[in-house]
């Protein structure tokens, strides 16, 4: 879903206001995905989710 809007939309997502929103809803936008970025990020959800 998030190639989709890069592609659809790549004036928007390069915005600076785009990318600031992007990376408050998905703390990990655009950046690669490894095992240290995918640990931060379950961290974060589980303290989003209260788990």
């Amino acid at each position: 879903m998030l190639d989709v809007l890069q592609k659809a939309f790549p004036q928007i997502v390069k915005s600076k206001e785009a990318a600031s929103r992007l990376i408050e809803m998905i703390p990990i936008w655009n950046e690669k995905l490894e095992e240290k970025t995918f640990k931060r990020a379950l961290e974060h959800s589980k303290v989003s989710l209260k788990l």
